[in-house]
């Protein structure tokens, strides 16, 4: 026919076979497309069909089993890569989601070998890798909470308590938050051992304040407006009354405030005094409140007394007492009220007993006053008058001024530590100082009028 057997082109035609396209024709077979035709392939090394490559003698599909288009490559993908490109090739596709499962953040290989950043979900104070983490897990880096404080616990940079090293001690013994104070509380401080005084603490330091109400002092009891102020009642002696103590630095601290720099009202003879103020060791404090007044001259003295509605101890009746009577019960109100009408030789008697009144065997300094109870008058409840302060009397020599010689009674604290026998402690101890003196050894007490 027409293109088969011995057509036209047939026999030994053109491109073989014995018809055009027949027989053995272009294609192969018998056929328009059979035979071992141009574009045929197979064991005998002849071209591939498009759409297929040689491998191992045979034409194969390009696709993943057989390594796409690659004609260098007929062996299967890895599992992880598909064929792309043009022409298509073994292409890895990257799963970054699998390679950073069970990371919470930093960077990782994924299954086709590139180093990728998992996203971070690290949440302050966390951060990648921080403190003991792994380098793809979150974990915190703390810092030293305790720089500047000197105790106490404290919150470092992970919101973890720590606590910190407390050092603590001497005259700052008690932790407050993350600082070494006195105090806190009350409790921290010293129970207080002065009279007319309760263990305090103000802005973290250890004070004294008023005690309880009511509550009692030696021979008196407490102010209830002011700290350390033992109120106590003169004591009554024949016609007259006299202070039961010494002047104490909490009163004159009253009265030095009442006065306010104000000297005006002196005598003539303390023209010459512009000051009240004690020229030394002042002011109080509550924790010597109740200690003898001294460093006073007797024009400090006298202005007390008369501030306070009395006066200085004087003549029994009124006015000055002769200084040659200073040891004549029966006109010096000090000396009666010390001796009484049998002029004992001592408030307590007529002989010496060392320990019973703040004289130099039993004292090196001033005591609180009426803190030696033994060391009281023949008229009961009348303290100190041998020993603690010398005392001012209004008993002086002549009239003219600061240098007058007055007298001053009973001795003091101070004196000769060899004087066993007391000389110096006796209710008519004879001493004088001018009336401008002051000293630590010298304070008063006070009469009534007359």
């Amino acid at each position: 026919g027409a293109t088969g057997g011995s057509g036209a082109t047939g026999g030994s035609g053109a491109t073989g076979g014995s018809g055009a396209t027949g027989g053995s024709g272009a294609t192969g077979g018998s056929g328009a497309t059979g035979g071992s035709g141009a574009t045929g392939g197979g064991v005998d090394g002849s071209p591939c069909p498009i759409g297929t490559k040689k491998c191992a003698n045979a034409c194969v599909t390009l696709d993943a089993n057989n390594g796409c288009a690659d004609a260098n490559r007929c062996a299967p993908c890895d599992p992880s890569e598909t064929c792309q490109g043009a022409p298509a090739v073994c292409t890895c596709v990257a799963d970054n989601v699998e390679a950073c499962n069970g990371r919470a953040c930093g960077s990782v290989k994924n299954n086709c070998g590139a180093t990728i950043l998992c996203p971070n979900t690290c949440v302050a104070p966390d951060i990648c890798g921080g403190g003991t983490a792994n380098p793809n897990q979150c974990g915190c880096t703390p810092n030293n909470p305790c720089i500047g404080k000197t105790c106490g616990s404290a919150t470092n940079s992970c919101n973890q308590t720590v606590q910190c090293p407390n050092t603590c001690a001497g005259s700052t013994p008690v932790c407050s938050g993350n600082t070494c104070v006195e105090c806190s509380t009350p409790a921290d401080c010293p129970a207080s051992t002065k009279p007319c005084t309760t263990a305090t603490c103000t802005s973290q330091k250890c004070g004294l304040a008023l005690p309880p109400a009511n509550s009692t002092c030696p021979g008196g009891k407490c102010s209830a407006t002011t700290v350390g102020l033992c109120e106590r009642t003169p004591v009554t002696v024949a016609s007259y009354s006299i202070d039961a103590t010494e002047v104490t630095r909490a009163q004159y601290a009253t009265f030095l405030q009442a006065k306010q720099g104000n000297t005006n009202g002196q005598p003539a003879v303390c023209s010459w005094n512009s000051s009240f103020t004690p020229s030394s060791a002042w002011p109080a404090t509550p924790a010597d409140s109740d200690f003898p007044i001294a460093w006073v001259d007797w024009c400090d003295a006298y202005a007390y007394c008369s501030w306070a509605g009395r006066r200085l101890c004087g003549k029994i009746g009124g006015g000055a007492n002769a200084s040659s009577s200073y040891d004549d019960p029966a006109l010096s109100q000090w000396m009666r009220a010390c001796g009484g009408l049998s002029n004992l030789a001592y408030p307590y008697g007529n002989s010496f007993v060392a320990g019973n009144c703040s004289g130099p065997l039993s004292s090196s300094t001033a005591a609180a006053v009426a803190s030696y109870p033994q060391c009281s008058s023949a008229p009961p409840n009348i303290y100190d008058m041998s020993g603690n302060v010398w005392e001012w009397e209004d008993s002086c020599s002549a009239s003219t001024g600061a240098t007058d010689s007055c007298r001053v009674r009973g001795g003091s604290y101070s004196g000769a530590s060899t004087d066993t026998s007391g000389i110096y402690l006796k209710c008519n101890t004879d001493n004088n100082n001018p009336r401008q003196v002051t000293d630590s050894t010298i304070g008063f007490r006070c009469c009534s009028s007359p």
